[in-house]
C-alpha cells in the first residue's frame, strides 16, 4: 500500500519541475521528453499532444521556436498524493528579454500535473496549463 508523500519525493517532484522549465527554456528535447512518461499527455491550451511520437514532435517544434532567451519561473506550488502517485498546482510566470536586454512580462499560468513514480524518478504523466 502505497504511504504517504515523504519530503525527498516533494523535492524530487519540485526538481522536475525545475527540469522541466529549464528543457523548455533551451533547446534539448531530450532533456524535455525526459520529464515524461512514454504516453504522456500535455494541455498546453491551444495544443494537447499525448504519447512519445505526439511528444517528440512538440519537442522539436518548441526548440526550433523563436524568441529566445525566455524563462520560464515556476513558483507556489502544492503537491499532495503518495509514493505511487502525485498532483501539484504551481503558477508559471515566463519572462524573456527585450533587444536592450531588459527583462518583460512574457505570460502567465496555471499549471496543474499529474506525476507517476517510475524506477524511483519521478515524471509527469499529464501536464496541463490553465490559462
Amino acid at each position: 500500500m502505497p504511504q504517504p508523500l515523504s519530503a525527498d519525493d516533494r523535492l524530487a517532484i519540485m526538481d522536475l519541475l525545475a527540469r522541466y522549465a529549464y528543457a523548455m527554456d533551451g533547446t534539448d528535447p531530450s532533456a524535455f521528453l525526459a520529464c515524461f512518461v512514454p504516453d504522456a499527455e500535455m494541455d498546453i491550451g491551444y495544443r494537447t499532444v499525448k504519447g512519445e511520437a505526439e511528444m517528440r514532435d512538440f519537442a522539436d517544434y518548441f526548440a526550433a521556436k523563436p524568441g529566445r532567451p525566455w524563462y520560464h519561473h515556476i513558483t507556489t506550488i502544492s503537491v499532495e498524493g503518495d509514493t505511487d502517485r502525485a498532483r501539484s498546482r504551481s503558477y508559471m510566470l515566463m519572462t524573456s528579454l527585450d533587444e536592450k536586454g531588459r527583462t518583460q512580462h512574457a505570460g502567465c499560468c496555471n499549471y496543474l500535473d499529474e506525476y507517476v513514480k517510475l524506477d524511483g524518478r519521478w515524471l509527469f504523466a499529464k501536464h496541463t496549463v490553465v490559462v
